[in-house]
C-alpha cells in the first residue's frame, strides 16, 4: 500500500511539473475530438462546446482566426483546450479606409483573456498589423492568463500601441509558456509609449518560460523597450535569440527592459551589431552571449541546437536553429539529424546541413533523430558513418557519393520510392547493416570506379531489373576489406552487369555462395562461375 501511495505521489509530482512548465498533453494524447473553429463558433453562435483536456479546435484561414478572436473576446472557454493552426495565414497587412486599427486582439480585455494552448504547428501568420491609440494590451493575443503558445512564426509584423504592446502578447499573467516562437518584420516594428517588447509587452505579473524564442523585429518605445519582453516578473529564458534593434527613452534591455523579480537565461544570444553605441543590459542573469558578423552563424546555430540533445524537459520538442544569408534563424521544424565528433554532438535543422558538417570531419557519425524525407538530390560523400539505427530516411532523388568512403550502419531503412536510392559516381561505400530500398530502380547504382563493399547482413532491395548496378568490373566486394573480413551474410542480391563483359571480369569478390546472382549479360557467350568466393564472367567454350 505504501509503495502504491509513493508511486501515485510521484506521478502527481511529475504531472504537476509538466503542467507548471507549460508542456501539457495534446489532444492526440487524450483521444479527444477535433472540431474546426467554424463548427465551434460562427456568426456569434456557440454551436459546439469542446471538452476540457480532451478536444482540440483547428484554425485554417484568416476567417477562422477572426472567429477565434470573437470566440475568446465573448468570454467562451479556452482553459484546458488546445487550438491548432493547420495552415499558414495571411492577414493582408496595413488596412485602408475606415478599418485603421487592423486585426482585433485575441483576448481583447483583461476580463476575457486567452487561457488555453495555441499550437501553431510550425505555421506562420503573415502581415499582422495592429494599431491602438488608447491604453490597453495590444498583440496577436491581447491578454493571456496561464496560457501556452508554441510552434508559431509571426512574419512581417507591425504593432503600434500606447501601453503593453507586443507582437505575440500584450499583457501576460499567471504561468505562461512560450516555445518555438519566431517574430520577424521587414518594414514594420513593435512600438508604443510604455512596456513594449517583440514577444510580450507587459509580463510583470507573470511567471514566464521562454524556450527557443527568436525575434528580428525592431522595438521602440518612449518608455520601456525590451528585445523580447518590455516588463517581466519571474522569467526563464532558454535557447532564445534577440536580433532586433531596440530603442527606448526609459529602460532598455536586450531581453527584458524591466524585471520586477528574477529573470534567468541559459544558452541565449543577442546580435550586438543592431545596437548603436552602448549595448544595454540583457535584463536576465546567466548565459547571454553576443553574436555579430564576426562570429560564424553556423557555429552559433550548432551551440543553440545543443539544447535539443540535452534531455531536459521540452528540449526534444524544440525546433532547430539554422542559418539564412549568414544569420542565425529559428526553423519551423524539429532537427532532422545529429553529428557526433569525438565527445561532442551537434543537432542540425536539415539532413543536408548535417551531411555538410559530417563530411568535413573525419570519423564523424551522422544519425537521424527522427524520420524525414529528403526532397532534392544531395551529395553525401565523405569519410564518415551514416547510422540509420532508429529512423527511416526517404529520398525523392538519389543520394550521390562522389568522394571519400561512406559507411552505412544501423537497422532501419533508407528508402527511395521513385528513384535510385544511392548513386555512386567515384566515391566508395561500405554497407554493414540496415536496408537500402528502391521501389522503382536500383537500390545502389555504381556508375564509377569506386568500391562498394557489403558485409554483415544489410538488405539491398531494388526493382525487377536488379538491386545493385555496377558499371565496371572489380567494384563490388562482399566483405569489408579488413585483414579478417566479415563476409556478407544478408539476403540474395541481384547484380545488374552494366559494362561490356570480358572473359575473367570479376562481378563480386569475397562473396558467400548463393547470395549473388548476375543479370544483363550475353548468356549465349558468357556464364557466371563461382570460385574461391568470387563471381566471375567467363566466356563459354574455354576457361578463364
Amino acid at each position: 500500500m505504501k509503495k502504491l501511495l509513493t508511486l501515485t505521489l510521484a506521478l502527481c509530482m511529475v504531472l504537476s511539473l509538466a503542467a507548471a512548465l507549460g508542456f501539457s498533453a495534446s489532444a492526440a494524447d487524450t483521444n479527444g475530438k477535433t472540431y474546426t473553429m467554424t463548427q465551434v463558433y460562427d456568426n456569434g453562435k456557440y454551436s459546439v462546446a469542446p471538452q476540457v483536456g480532451k478536444d482540440s479546435v483547428t484554425i485554417s484561414n484568416a476567417n477562422e482566426l477572426s472567429l477565434f478572436s470573437s470566440y475568446v473576446n465573448n468570454g467562451k472557454p479556452t482553459k484546458g483546450i488546445t487550438f491548432r493552426l493547420t495552415a499558414d495565414v495571411s492577414l493582408g497587412g496595413q488596412p485602408t479606409g475606415s478599418k485603421a486599427s487592423g486585426v482585433t486582439p485575441i483576448g481583447e480585455t483583461a476580463e476575457t483573456p486567452f487561457r488555453g494552448t495555441f499550437n501553431g504547428e510550425g505555421h506562420k501568420i503573415t502581415d499582422l498589423y495592429m494599431k491602438k491609440d488608447t491604453d490597453g494590451a495590444l498583440g496577436l493575443f491581447g491578454y493571456a492568463n496561464s496560457a501556452t503558445v508554441i510552434n508559431l512564426s509571426l512574419v512581417n509584423v507591425s504593432v503600434s500601441g500606447k501601453s503593453a504592446a507586443g507582437a505575440l502578447i500584450g499583457v501576460a499573467s499567471g504561468t505562461v509558456a512560450l516555445r518555438n516562437i519566431s517574430i520577424s518584420s521587414v518594414n514594420g516594428k513593435i512600438s508604443g509609449e510604455q512596456n513594449v517588447g517583440a514577444l510580450i509587452g507587459d509580463a510583470g505579473n507573470a511567471t514566464l518560460r521562454c524556450v527557443n524564442c527568436f525575434s528580428t523585429a525592431a522595438v521602440s518605445s518612449s518608455g520601456n523597450a525590451g528585445g523580447l519582453i518590455g516588463k517581466v516578473g519571474k522569467a526563464d529564458f532558454q535557447n532564445c535569440f534577440a536580433a532586433g534593434r531596440v530603442s527606448g527613452s526609459s529602460a532598455v534591455g536586450i531581453f527584458a527592459a524591466v524585471c520586477t523579480d528574477t529573470a534567468t537565461a541559459k544558452s541565449c544570444y543577442y546580435d550586438s551589431s543592431v545596437f548603436e553605441g552602448t549595448v544595454p543590459e540583457s535584463g536576465a542573469v546567466g548565459e547571454v552571449t553576443a553574436w555579430n558578423a564576426s562570429k560564424d552563424a553556423a557555429e552559433a546555430a550548432r551551440e543553440l541546437n545543443a539544447y535539443c540533445l540535452s534531455g531536459e524537459i521540452g528540449s526534444a520538442l524544440c525546433c532547430a536553429w539554422t542559418t539564412e544569408e549568414g544569420k542565425v534563424v529559428l526553423s519551423a521544424a524539429l532537427p532532422e539529424a545529429k553529428v557526433t565528433v569525438g565527445d561532442e554532438a551537434f543537432a542540425f535543422a536539415t539532413f543536408a546541413e548535417a551531411v555538410k558538417y559530417a563530411a568535413s570531419h573525419e570519423a564523424a557519425v551522422l544519425q537521424p533523430v527522427r524520420s524525414f524525407t529528403v526532397e532534392e538530390g544531395l551529395e553525401i560523400g565523405g569519410n564518415y558513418t551514416l547510422d540509420i539505427q532508429k529512423f527511416t530516411i526517404t529520398v525523392k532523388a538519389p543520394l550521390t557519393i562522389s568522394k571519400g568512403t561512406l559507411t552505412i550502419t544501423g537497422n532501419n531503412t533508407l528508402s527511395a520510392p521513385g528513384s535510385v536510392a544511392i548513386l555512386m559516381q567515384g566515391g566508395n561505400l561500405n554497407v554493414g547493416s540496415g536496408s537500402i530500398v528502391s521501389k522503382t530502380s536500383f537500390a545502389i547504382k555504381n556508375t564509377g570506379n569506386g568500391i562498394l563493399r557489403l558485409y554483415g547482413s544489410p538488405k539491398i532491395i531494388g526493382a525487377a531489373e536488379g538491386s545493385i548496378y555496377v558499371a565496371a568490373a572489380n567494384t563490388l566486394f562482399a566483405n569489408n576489406g579488413a585483414a579478417s573480413p566479415v563476409s556478407y551474410t544478408g539476403n540474395n542480391i541481384r547484380v545488374y552487369c552494366g559494362f561490356q563483359p570480358k572473359n575473367g571480369d570479376v562481378i563480386v569478390s569475397g562473396a558467400t555462395p548463393g547470395k549473388f546472382s548476375v543479370s544483363n549479360y550475353d548468356t549465349s557467350a558468357y556464364t557466371t562461375v563461382f570460385v574461391n568466393g568470387t563471381v566471375t564472367l567467363c566466356k563459354i567454350g574455354y576457361w578463364a
